[in-house]
């Protein structure tokens, strides 16, 4: 083996250097002396640019955004234009022969009243006879009643559709579409719209509510929790696992009752003789077996679980003590939390990008029997714009990868921690000089795998629909999903070490990607329990944080705005506390997604350590990590972390 310098990318054609002690190891790390690489894709994602560049101004040149902001008519008229000039708004009103099925009417602004809709009858009654197939003399029959029931009022203007205004709306408005229909699923479909309305309402009304906790408090709970998993990652960790199992020991526990293996357990039924009271359940012989075999099922789990846990003992110990050194990382990097943000602007902006210029690929055509039909060619551009969109989302948040890796890895391949300077900074600048292609490439191959899956799942739906109710091709199916579902999950951690392995060592994304599956391989026990533990405690303090966040809107909503006379009223804290559990949960995953990420860059280097440092016991490892090196050296009492 050739010099540590050598081999961890420092400078070469030294000796060999002799196995020195904690104190005696100088700065080394394979951070620095790299090159430009996978310059070729990096031309590529350049040319892609300028072909989307093209494509946008093709689209903005053959569309006509009109088409979308106003909207056709069922007479092939664009509404605002040409005849329609004062008639900017379109009018939905169901046909009369199915209630799920509408035609449009331009208007000159939407309807508040019945009244309004009776007038817009008076001007467009040939549009309306010619479109539902309903007479002149049934639409004006008992003061205009079909009009008054099939076009609802009051309305208001949605990107020029008129929609219910569900701010005036009370909970029978929307039954005029259902009066007089003796369909029970009528009347659940006019239940479930205003259901739906009242939530629209509701989150309008309580949208400051939802940001305050879904976002400040969702911002506030994650550094709680950061605080907690550096000072007690250990306790955490094992009550966390000691849960999990007490579940499977209750869920062993109730199937006992309910299979007949032990008495007095589980929820009893009815004997069904009659009697009328609750007494000894008389479960069918079947069921007794399904519940016999889901029993030893479970208690299969249950022992498997033991055992993992007793032989992966000292492994789950070493993501304990990687956790702490996350937490560290953090604590001694705290832009590192910031990082995300960054992407996730950007995100929106190319997000923002692609939905302007798909508006503007949507509208090119020509209007023909009251819809449009989209140009070919541009119609196969738009393939072509939702894959650069794909490939840019990708490139963005390979980029944010390489930058949290490099930033990790310059922590752990020092030796005194109090002299790294600006790491995230410097990072970038590595990042961006030298690996931007490789970024490009791997960005390149998940855009590419996750169009390939959206194509097939499109081609399998085709084939479900040609087959009809075929059995063996819906399991066939099926499986092809979870093929497919795995191949992709396949490809994303694939890449996910190899942008890791990019930044640690400066290799092209193809040697990156056989270095960090190496490791992997070679460390498969070790990643296993890391992955089972991290997984788990992090998926619960996400759902942990949306919930507090959701009790809290709740609490906010019953107790302060129902008392607050100036405030709309709010049907239900529902809607609203569901909104606050999904953006509090968003925002404790970008925080936890950089914990998550952090640990899993100091668990490959410390991997790459481990390999390449084991003859010398020269590690850069903390205290804390030594420990479990495959040769670690004999610590002092003093040398062990408090």
């Amino acid at each position: 083996m050739g010099s540590c310098c050598s081999c961890c990318g420092g400078e070469g054609g030294e000796s060999e250097v002799a196995p020195k002690s904690i104190d005696e190891r100088e700065h080394m790390s394979p951070i620095e002396h790299r090159k430009i690489r996978d310059v070729l894709w990096l031309i590529i994602f350049l040319c892609a640019i300028g072909g989307s560049a093209y494509v946008s101004r093709q689209a903005v040149r053959e569309g006509d955004l009109d088409v979308l902001r106003f909207g056709i008519s069922s007479q092939s008229t664009l509404c605002s234009h040409g005849t329609e000039k004062s008639y900017d708004k379109l009018v939905f009103c169901f046909n009369g022969t199915s209630k799920l099925d509408t035609f449009r009417v331009c208007a000159p602004s939407c309807p508040k009243t019945e009244k309004d809709l009776i007038n817009l009858y008076k001007v467009k009654s040939s549009e309306f006879v010619n479109n539902s197939g309903i007479a002149d003399a049934a639409w004006k029959a008992n003061d205009y009643e079909l009009v008054r029931k099939l076009c609802v009022s009051p309305s208001i203007s949605v990107l020029n559709r008129c929609l219910l205004d569900t701010t005036v709306t009370n909970s029978t408005a929307l039954g005029l579409l259902f009066s007089g229909s003796k369909d029970p699923a009528d009347s659940s479909l006019a239940s479930s719209a205003q259901m739906f309305m009242n939530a629209y309402h509701d989150i309008q009304v309580t949208w400051y509510v939802i940001l305050a906790c879904g976002l400040g408090g969702g911002i506030i709970l994650a550094f709680i929790f950061l605080q907690f998993l550096r000072c007690l990652a250990t306790p955490i960790v094992w009550l966390s696992l000691l849960l999990f199992f007490a579940g499977l020991v209750v869920v062993d526990y109730l199937l006992a009752g309910k299979a007949g293996i032990a008495s007095g357990i589980g929820v009893h039924a009815p004997t069904g003789e009659g009697s009328g009271h609750f007494g000894t359940p008389k479960v069918e012989e079947q069921y007794q077996q399904y519940y016999k075999i889901l029993f030893w099922i479970f208690i299969g789990i249950s022992v498997a679980f033991v055992l993992v846990v007793m032989f992966m003992f000292h492994r789950i110990q070493l993501s304990i003590a990687l956790i702490h050194e996350a937490a560290d990382v953090i604590r001694a990097m705290p832009q590192l939390i910031l990082t995300p943000f960054i992407p996730v602007l950007l995100v929106g902006g190319v997000f923002m990008y692609g939905i302007f210029i798909a508006a503007f690929l949507a509208s090119c055509g020509t209007i023909e029997n009251g819809q449009l039909v989209w140009d070919r060619t541009l119609r196969r551009l738009m393939i072509y714009h939702v894959f650069f969109c794909l490939w840019v989302f990708y490139f963005l948040s390979g980029l944010h990868s390489v930058v949290m890796a490099g930033a990790v890895a310059a922590y752990y391949w020092i030796r005194d921690k109090h002299t790294l300077q600006s790491p995230v900074s410097h990072s970038i600048f590595r990042s961006v000089r030298y690996h931007v292609g490789s970024v490009a490439f791997g960005s390149l191959v998940l855009a590419t795998v996750k169009l390939l899956r959206w194509y097939l799942m499109h081609m399998s739906k085709r084939l479900k629909r040609l087959s009809g109710n075929n059995q063996i091709i819906k399991v066939v199916l099926c499986c092809f999903h979870v093929c497919m579902w795995c191949f992709e999950k396949f490809i994303k951690f694939l890449t996910k070490n190899a942008y890791i392995m990019i930044a640690v060592d400066g290799h092209s994304f193809c040697k990156a990607a056989e270095q960090g599956w190496s490791l992997v391989m070679s460390n498969l026990l070790r990643m296993t329990a890391l992955h089972m533990v991290t997984s788990y405690v992090l998926f619960m303090a996400k759902i942990g944080v949306g919930f507090i966040c959701a009790v809290g809107t709740t609490v906010w909503i019953e107790k302060v705005l129902v008392f607050d006379s100036t405030s709309d009223t709010v049907s239900s804290p529902f809607a609203p506390s569901i909104c606050t559990f999904i953006l509090g949960y968003f925002v404790a995953y970008l925080f936890f997604e950089v914990v998550e990420f952090t640990i899993d860059t100091t668990m490959l280097c410390f991997c790459l350590d481990d390999m390449r440092n084991s003859s010398t016991g020269n590690y850069y490892a903390s205290v804390r990590l030594l420990k479990f090196m495959a040769h670690a050296p004999k610590m002092s009492h003093d040398d062990h972390p408090h």
